[in-house]
């Protein structure tokens, strides 16, 4: 018997993570953290420095876990080669399970870096097997890749009231070919690249390729930000500053078609004890809780995106972001200004919101060495003047300009910046109405 909610009443009458859930959405609405490697507590130093259910109570809700077969069908877990995070995987398993069955209206994700052996045949027993009937100990656990796939469109009030809250992804095909018990993750998410390139500025939102190639085009999405190996304390407080996760979160979306990150996959996720559960007061002393990004960019909803036009030409090692939450309530941009100069081009681009017809087509000028040196734009299909005096563009200069439009009006950009040259390349965001 799956332990559920009766209705979507009773899930709408208790809410103690409404901070972090979009109960009325699906996978694709929800801004979660993930723990990486979040069993393991015991290596110096460590991934992680709070346990499991730690973890899940304060809002987390994926955990990433390295999981290698044992002997007689056991599993267990292990960050490479270091004996000091080994775990059983059983004690695990029933800690997760004991915590949705007292959470009926929370969904988890697992996402396993799986060493199991697949099948050689449908029918032939495996590893990977193992795990799928290990799991399926848990009643609220989706079995079977494509019923996972499925439930990923519905909203988490609907998989509560189903039964079904467990998910369990595998990074990649087995060596033995193909099987059908989980969904891989390079087929399912696009996805950043993993460790130190995740958290530096100028390779955060490249293209996952190793062990296998992620595509931007894939469904769903998962951002990587955390450093190759656990580090010190020190350095993984630095990298999990809600302020530069968010920071991270809006670049990638520009780089994945206008789509916020739904899984953000973090080392030593930690806060001050005094502030669990307490979404609305995080206090000077928890300011750094990265549980502030999830919660902030839960308000974040997906928009029309344009391309960096000069990526692979122009060097940055910054970003300028202006954006709004919500492009369905957002003022539009109606006007644009520039801060440029002759040497250097624009260094910043300012734009007034207000209402009425905003800003429906951008035109950038490029030159090479310098990066944007010149603007204009378009509203109610009149064309401004170029806003800087220096660099105009003649006629014969088209194969250095590009207009940014979609369907809407612009709400937002990303300006990628080089320090001592100011604004290298920029992405607009735009309403899809």
């Amino acid at each position: 018997m799956k332990a559920k909610p009766d209705d979507a009443t009773q899930i709408q009458g208790n809410l103690p993570y409404a901070h972090i859930n979009n109960y009325n959405g699906n996978i694709l609405q929800q801004r979660w953290l993930v723990a990486h490697n979040g069993w393991n507590i015991k290596q110096n130093p460590p991934n992680q420095v709070r346990s499991v259910t730690q973890l899940l109570d304060h809002g987390v809700r994926g955990l990433a876990l390295d999981i290698h077969p044992g002997s007689n069908h056991s599993l267990y877990l292990k960050h490479n080669v270091n004996g000091d995070s080994y775990n059983d995987w059983e004690p695990l398993k029933e800690e997760i399970k004991s915590w949705l069955e007292a959470n009926p209206t929370e969904v988890v994700a697992l996402f396993f870096e799986s060493y199991l052996p697949g099948p050689e045949s449908k029918k032939q027993d495996c590893a990977l097997a193992d795990l799928d009937k290990s799991l399926q100990e848990i009643d609220c656990y989706i079995s079977g890749k494509a019923k996972q796939i499925a439930a990923m469109n519905y909203t988490l009030d609907r998989l509560a009231i189903n039964g079904e809250r467990l998910f369990a992804f595998i990074e990649k095909t087995p060596d033995e070919g193909e099987q059908d018990l989980f969904p891989e993750m390079y087929r399912v998410f696009a996805e950043n690249k993993y460790g130190t390139p995740s958290v530096e500025m100028t390779t955060w939102v490249d293209l996952r390729d190793d062990p296998v190639d992620s595509d931007y085009q894939n469904p769903y999405t998962f951002m990587n930000h955390f450093s190759n190996d656990p580090v010190s304390r020190g350095e993984e407080d630095k990298n999990n500053d809600p302020f530069l996760i968010i920071e991270h979160a809006q670049s990638f979306a520009f780089r994945f078609g206008g789509r916020y990150p739904n899984f953000i996959s973090l080392n030593t996720i930690d806060w001050k004890d005094a502030n669990v559960l307490n979404p609305n007061a995080p206090g000077p002393n928890n300011s750094k809780d990265p549980i502030i990004a999830s919660k902030a960019l839960t308000l974040c909803k997906n928009f029309a995106a344009t391309s960096y036009q000069w990526e692979g030409q122009n060097d940055w090692d910054g970003y300028i972001i202006d954006m709004v939450p919500d492009p369905e309530t957002a003022l539009f941009f109606v006007e644009l200004t520039v801060e440029s100069d002759e040497k250097k081009g624009i260094s910043k681009i300012n734009g007034r919101r207000g209402k009425g017809d905003g800003v429906s087509r951008i035109e950038v000028y490029n030159v090479p060495g310098k990066g944007i040196a010149n603007l204009r734009y378009e509203v109610s299909g009149k064309w401004s003047g170029w806003l800087s005096k220096y660099n105009v563009p003649e006629m014969h200069h088209s194969e250095n300009r590009h207009v940014h439009s979609k369907m809407g009006f612009a709400f937002g950009y990303s300006c990628r910046t080089q320090k001592g040259y100011g604004v290298t390349d920029v992405a607009f965001a735009f309403s899809r109405h």
